[in-house]
């Protein structure tokens, strides 16, 4: 894991975005999300992500043990970005 900081517009989501193009293309997975998310969003977030079947679960230790079990079977790199609005 790791965090890029600094005053908006200075490049960040294009330069972490460009690496992980350059780096990992293949299992690198793209996440926005809005501003302040909650817990429910990041997950519904995920969900959608990876392309999970179905409907997300409900209650959050159902989705959170979900996740867990879908991380264990492949790998990858994530990019979250806000979105505006």
């Amino acid at each position: 894991m790791m965090c890029v900081y600094g005053p908006a517009g200075s490049g960040k989501t294009m330069s972490v975005n460009s690496a992980l193009r350059h780096l990992a293309p293949d299992i690198t997975h793209r996440l926005e999300l809005r501003a302040g998310p909650a817990p429910r969003d990041i997950r519904h977030g995920l969900f959608q992500a990876l392309g999970l079947p179905g409907e997300p679960p409900a209650r959050p230790i159902e989705f959170d043990t979900l996740l867990r079990r879908h991380s264990r079977r492949s790998s990858g790199y994530w990019s979250a970005t806000r979105r505006s609005g």
